[in-house]
């Protein structure tokens, strides 16, 4: 687990408490955004030609370079070619030209700049290319994604940022298109994916409509799991959830793509080979996020700019943990409640920018928050809170009367904040003692939880194992009555003494009975 470090950091409270607003780098409010300018890679880039429009999001860019178009020709009687992506560097959005058709030995890159970041100083512009039949140039291919015909001789492609979103009330963008009464990428839009029906009404069926919305779910919704390093147990439980949920996910999507099959009556066939195609891209990366807040601005005294302070904190935790030191963890412990204080600005500005969808390469907010640690709630619910989300909290520890770094932070926000404790769940195994496999049962569980967190017993969940390895659950590790060999590996000197050494291996008989204390 990971409790609150603070005593390195008691003599600059005075100042956090007193100049909360002084956060280095991180945005206060609309107002003091404008008048720095927002980091342009927020925008999507949008190609043009005459066969059609294509949207490419800002979470890609930020990604990674996204290839956009290939200018195909020819130099000095050999081909050759001028390939053209967009780039995210720092606030700038960039068009990268490599071209190859050129006596440089590996070619040359240019940099031409779509939009600068510091939007007061500099006019964002459109680039556009022809095709040249005299400078030996043949036609531009596209990114397949796109789904563009090929330009040839004398055809014109622009490239432009657009800082409105498909979802801007208004007018729907350009590059954006209709999939019911909703504003969309052009990409999942009815147009793209629909055959036109002969009747006046409905345009399109009820059943592509079905089918575009279940894979532009599969592919664009996804989990973001909140956890911090300090101990082992918190970045474990995380590391569990993901492969738990990544699991799931995954097979989701395979009934998905088998009703796209089965029904691809309904789609036109590009649309059939599009939405199929964006299902098998988004399996290659399972759609769970791992935040480790010790290692994000969260932990800055003020802020994104300021002074890291995370990894101090996870090594004083882990230290005391290493010497067997109890004392110091119940310190840490005991004086948990300051890391909200003096943390929670920052941290809220960081949390509101994960949730925006301008860190991490995902499209959009995520569609379940889960914390598997008990730092910076009150920040975590709060921004929940403005995004219309609930936070699922799940314990990393026996519900027990010692587990106070997970109870209380709960009981004082249910005490001082209860618009904020509504909005967390508390995921946890039930108490020793209690007998969850009866309703009745369950119930009393969940009444007891309910009293120990503060929390109203509908916000307790009542879960049949800590979120551990699946090797825990899917009956590969040696059952009762199997022979095995157990390694132990000592943590700390006092273990290593009493082991003999570092490690120590146990051969367990069958017959053996193995006792855990």
């Amino acid at each position: 687990m990971t409790a609150a470090w603070t005593t390195t950091v008691l003599g600059s409270l005075a100042v956090i408490c007193s100049a909360s607003r002084v956060v280095l780098g991180s945005r206060v409010s609309e107002a003091d955004e404008d008048s720095i300018g927002a980091p342009s890679c927020r925008n999507d880039v949008i190609i043009t030609t005459l066969g059609g429009t294509a949207r490419i999001f800002a979470h890609e860019v930020r990604s990674s370079n996204v290839p956009l178009f290939w200018k195909h020709a020819t130099f000095k009687g050999q081909p050759c070619m001028k390939s053209y992506s967009a780039a995210c560097n720092g606030h700038d959005l960039n068009l990268v030209i490599h071209n190859s058709c050129t006596e440089t030995q590996g070619g040359k890159t240019e940099v031409r700049t779509l939009f600068n970041g510091f939007k007061r100083a500099f006019v964002g512009r459109a680039r556009n290319t022809l095709v040249h039949p005299k400078k030996g140039e043949i036609k531009i291919t596209f990114n397949e994604k796109f789904h563009l015909p090929d330009v040839g001789a004398n055809g014109e492609v622009y490239v432009k940022h657009d800082g409105a979103s498909c979802g801007t009330k208004g007018q729907c963008p350009e590059g954006c298109g209709l999939l019911g009464q909703l504003c969309i990428p052009t990409f999942w839009s009815e147009k793209e994916n629909c055959p036109a029906e002969t009747q006046v009404w409905p345009a399109v069926t009820q059943d592509c409509k079905s089918l575009i919305f279940q894979a532009m779910s599969v592919a664009q919704n996804w989990l973001l799991i909140i956890t911090s390093s300090g101990g082992g147990g918190h970045i474990a439980a995380a590391k569990n959830l993901k492969q738990r949920y990544s699991a799931s996910w995954a097979a989701s999507a395979d009934m998905t793509k088998d009703k796209l099959s089965s029904r691809r009556q309904y789609l036109t066939e590009a649309g059939f080979e599009r939405l199929n195609q964006a299902i098998v891209e988004a399996k290659h990366d399972p759609p769970v996020e791992v935040v480790n807040l010790m290692e994000t601005e969260c932990m800055n005294l003020l802020g994104e700019f300021g002074i890291p302070m995370g990894k101090g904190m996870s090594d004083k935790w882990d230290n005391a943990q290493r010497r067997g030191d109890l004392q110091a963890l119940k310190n840490m412990v005991r004086h948990q409640w300051l890391v909200d204080p003096v943390f929670g600005v920052q941290c809220k500005n960081f949390l509101r920018k994960v949730l925006e969808g301008t860190v991490l390469p995902r499209f959009g907010p995520p569609t379940r928050l889960i914390s598997t640690q008990p730092l910076l709630l009150k920040s975590l619910a709060t921004i929940a809170k403005e995004d219309a989300q609930v936070v699922d909290l799940f314990m990393t520890d026996l519900p027990t009367v010692e587990a106070v770094h997970f109870f209380e932070p709960l009981k004082a926000m249910a005490t001082s904040n209860p618009d904020l404790a509504k909005l967390v769940r508390l995921h946890t195994v039930a108490p020793a003692g209690s007998d969850a496999t009866s309703e009745a049962g369950k119930q009393m569980a969940m009444k007891v939880l309910a009293e120990a967190s503060g929390l109203a017993v509908d916000q307790v969940v009542i879960e049949p194992f800590l979120p551990v390895d699946n090797k825990f659950l899917d009956n590969s590790l040696p059952r009762p009555g199997e022979a095995t060999n157990i390694r132990i590996q000592a943590q700390i000197q006092r273990e290593a003494t009493f082991l003999g050494g570092n490690t120590k291996d146990f051969q367990i008989a069958a017959e053996d009975t193995l006792v855990l204390v």
